[in-house]
């Protein structure tokens, strides 16, 4: 099994989605798919690059990553904790409609504020 050092292939800092997309192309050319992600040399994780990381190879291919700094770990448990919930649907029982502007603006004026 390969280990492939993010921070070598990308940087010490991952700050984008994009970039996630970057790794993901790194590794289907050079077929890594079968590798182990080490985050060693890591510094900084942007939110939305772990987000996007998650989505990409945790969720999608199962990948294994080892050597995550603790402060990217918490960021990993963050994400995963929203990536797990089921997405609840907002209803909104109280919609008007209007049949003119000046229908709104009226019913805007009665409203108390």
């Amino acid at each position: 099994m390969n280990r492939i050092y993010i921070s070598s292939v990308l940087s010490a800092d991952l700050k984008s989605r994009s970039t996630v997309g970057m790794f993901y192309d790194y590794i289907i050319q050079n077929s890594y798919l079968d590798s182990i992600i080490d985050f060693s040399g890591v510094n900084f994780a942007t939110r939305s690059f772990i987000d996007e990381f998650y989505n990409v190879f945790i969720k999608t291919h199962c990948v294994k990553i080892e050597n995550i700094p603790t402060d990217i770990q918490l960021m990993f448990d963050a994400v995963g904790i929203t990536q797990n919930k089921e997405k609840q649907e907002r209803v909104q029982d109280n919609i008007r409609s209007f049949s003119s502007v000046d229908a709104l603006c009226s019913y805007m004026s009665a409203l108390a504020f």
